[in-house]
């Protein structure tokens, strides 16, 4: 899956440099976390890292519930005053099923955020409220997990697939984007949501500025650019 994606990023950037600006401004964010947590999109949103979390080839998230373990800070403003549209997510790998987060901007109340085990052991997606999808977490297996979020059209969709290229994403589920257009939270906290921490593994994470599509949010997926990201 890295050595797919890694090829996925090599045509991004090379159509990058051929100058198709659309991609180039939707990316805000990339991170590889090859033993780092720097973002590969060249905007300069560098992760921070908070309490226990390490790398590897991957994110290593924390068995700790406590809120200081295991957390990377991605300096992205999703407050909807901010980015009306975005969209993040990525590849997860979880050890421990159960109420655990796995990317949010969350103050409250007015949260946008992706969780496991809200209910029963099921992904869900989070805008000023919760609503879990018919996607199982799948212990120990690879699982490509998107959220999109646009406060103008009112929606928040969640993307679930495997880890198969060329098989479909599915659209697991949508709710309104119920985030209020206050909050001070101005960072996408990667391995944590509502007081719940990650446990297991996240790579290849994406922030855009934009609400994907599920044709786009498939191709990046597929690993392969796809000429309506723009």
């Amino acid at each position: 899956m890295k050595r797919a994606w890694n090829l996925y990023l090599a045509a991004s950037a090379l159509a990058i440099a051929m100058a198709t600006p659309a991609l180039a401004i939707d990316l805000i964010g990339y991170y590889e976390f090859e033993n780092n947590d720097l973002d590969s999109s060249g905007n300069g949103n560098d992760g921070t890292q908070v309490g226990s979390a390490g790398f590897g080839a991957a994110f290593r998230g924390t068995t700790s519930r406590d809120l200081t373990g295991g957390q990377i800070n991605l300096p992205i403003n999703a407050n909807p005053m901010v980015n009306n549209q975005i969209s993040f997510g990525g590849w997860v790998n979880a050890d421990l099923t159960g109420q655990r987060g796995f990317m949010s901007t969350d103050n409250g109340g007015w949260d946008r955020g992706i969780e496991q085990g809200n209910t029963g052991n099921l992904w869900g997606i989070a805008s000023g409220g919760q609503t879990s999808s018919t996607a199982s977490v799948t212990q120990g297996d690879w699982q490509y997990v998107v959220g999109t979020f646009n406060k103008a059209a009112n929606l928040a969709t969640l993307y679930v697939g495997d880890d198969v290229v060329g098989t479909q994403t599915t659209t697991t589920v949508s709710r309104a984007d119920g985030a209020s257009l206050g909050g001070s939270e101005v960072v996408i906290e990667l391995g944590r949501y509502d007081g719940r921490v990650f446990d297991g593994l996240a790579d290849d994470i994406f922030v855009f500025s934009e609400e994907l599509t599920a044709d786009e949010a498939n191709a990046v997926r597929n690993l392969r650019l796809n000429p309506t990201l723009d």
